[in-house]
């Protein structure tokens, strides 16, 4: 660990370099990791899982939505009349199958106007231009408001979701962090450090996971377990390197060596701590269960980016702004002059 600390803090620009390619990568992978995202709540072999592959099979049409049309006399002539222009240009849509209704709900309060969609690659654009139409029934039909829904939207609405709350927790996470960072570490530059290491290992694990959706099904879970593992993970090896160049660093009064003992002593301790981890995920990969696979996937392409960011990332960085990163106060080893270990043992 030592003499990679070490090469990465010599090699910084070049370490640097690489790692806003994996940045550039990840960021780019986010879109293809989403689009697609399966089911793994089916289980593949099961009597269950069969029934859904004939049931899949049978299917000749794509995603099927309700249009309902709340706060309308339903059986009234204006509503009818919306409702069926409505139904008409949605069903002249290239893309549409079939457009049913309008079918009036009960109480007469309300109508609901089914569309079917054609089988194809990709549906965005009937189901945008659809839903653009039926939106306009709001203003054809004063006081109404339109909700369109649909089992085969849930799947859509909670990918949105999860990128929203991705978007949430970079907005809010990241600089709380930096802030009780600040608090711990007393100076930007130390602070910054595990930051921005929390960053590259969530966009860095994105495109991992995404090579391990050609053979492991992805759903919306992953990319929790991405974002909130890799964060925490992170900020822990990164607290640990750092707070460990300090101590060095009083001892030993130069950076390099400070580095080389760094990641001599702290770096051993995160690879084993990862090691261990990814181990134990590993044993989620051996049930036939989609949705642990997912995780273990996750979990482990996370760990290991978290992994190499601490061990290269973090060095160079240290090359860069470690002559603003001041020694610990008061963390000179008794006995122990510059320059010498006052600790022995494998974790040491």
């Amino acid at each position: 660990m030592k003499r990679i600390g070490v090469w990465c803090w010599r090699r910084r620009t070049l370490v640097v370099g690489i790692w806003l390619l994996v940045l550039a990568g990840g960021a780019v992978s986010i879109g293809p990791l989403f689009a697609g995202m399966g089911d793994t709540t089916t289980l593949a072999g099961t009597e269950t899982g069969r029934a859904q592959a004939v049931i899949d099979g049978a299917i000749d049409h794509g995603e099927q939505f309700f249009a309902v049309v709340d706060g309308v006399a339903a059986g009234s002539a204006t509503t009818v009349a919306a409702l069926e222009a409505a139904a008409g240009d949605v069903r002249a849509i290239a893309g549409v199958q079939s457009v049913e209704g309008p079918i009036a709900a009960t109480d007469g309060r309300a109508a609901t106007l089914l569309v079917t969609l054609a089988p194809a690659e990709s549906q965005y654009q009937p189901f945008t231009d659809a839903g653009a139409r039926l939106a306009q029934l709001s203003t054809a039909l004063p006081g109404a408001t339109v909700s369109i829904g649909g089992g085969d939207l849930i799947g859509d609405d909670a990918n949105a979701a999860v990128q929203d709350d991705l978007r949430n927790a970079e907005i809010w996470s990241l600089p709380l962090t930096l802030v009780l960072l600040l608090i711990i570490f007393g100076g930007v530059a130390a602070a910054a450090l595990p930051a921005v290491a929390a960053i590259a290992t969530m966009l860095g694990a994105t495109a991992v996971l995404l090579g391990f959706s050609a053979v492991v099904t992805i759903d919306a879970d992953a990319i929790t377990v991405v974002t909130l593992l890799g964060l925490g993970l992170s900020i822990d090896y990164g607290l640990l390197l750092v707070a460990r160049y300090r101590d060095e660093l009083a001892a030993r009064g130069d950076r390099q060596e400070a580095v080389a003992a760094a990641w001599h002593t702290a770096g051993r301790t995160i690879a084993f701590s990862a090691l261990t981890v990814i181990a134990a995920l590993a044993g989620l990969l051996a049930f036939d269960v989609g949705e642990l696979r997912a995780l273990a996937a996750a979990g482990i392409a996370t760990v290991i980016v978290a992994l190499l960011a601490g061990l290269t990332l973090t060095a160079a960085l240290l090359g860069f702004v470690g002559r603003w990163i001041k020694p610990r106060r008061g963390r000179r080893r008794a006995g122990s002059p510059a320059g010498t270990d006052g600790e022995s043992g494998f974790f040491a």
